[in-house]
């Protein structure tokens, strides 16, 4: 039942960006701002990876492939490249026995991302996009 539980918090981690930016956007007529998106995504990125369930010894849980996405979506190349060198540093610098299997997978990932993603914006069938990079960040 704890794994459950700290799954749970991360799936909460992963959607707190979603609800403040809709939150703190509702009733502006300016409904972007990278800094927002940048404050709001690192912090949370820090407290998933902070508040990771350690599966096995040395292997960690976290949904920061969630948040960078996030970034990448609403915040551009630039958003999600810092949040990717942050994920990258603070994965270093946590330490355990997968920290480099799990540093090269993010960074594949993130070019994976980042190819999707110029389809994405040409798109009109977005929906697809997000299925697909979303199957991609879960392997």
């Amino acid at each position: 039942m704890s794994l459950l539980k700290e799954v749970i918090l991360q799936w909460f981690f992963a959607i707190i960006p979603f609800v403040f930016f809709n939150i703190y956007y509702r009733d502006k007529m300016r409904n972007y701002s990278r800094s927002f998106i940048i404050i709001t995504s690192s912090a949370c990125m820090i407290l998933a990876m902070t508040f990771a369930p350690s599966v096995t010894n040395g292997m960690i849980f976290d949904i920061r492939h969630v948040i960078i996405l996030f970034g990448l979506v609403y915040g551009g190349i630039e958003v999600a490249l810092l949040l990717l060198i942050e994920a990258l540093v603070y994965r270093y610098y946590l330490g355990g026995q997968g920290t480099w299997v799990a540093m090269l997978i993010l960074a594949v990932n993130f070019l994976l991302a980042l190819l999707i993603y110029k389809h994405y914006k040409a798109s009109y069938r977005k929906t697809l996009y997000l299925f697909m990079t979303s199957a991609i960040f879960s392997s």
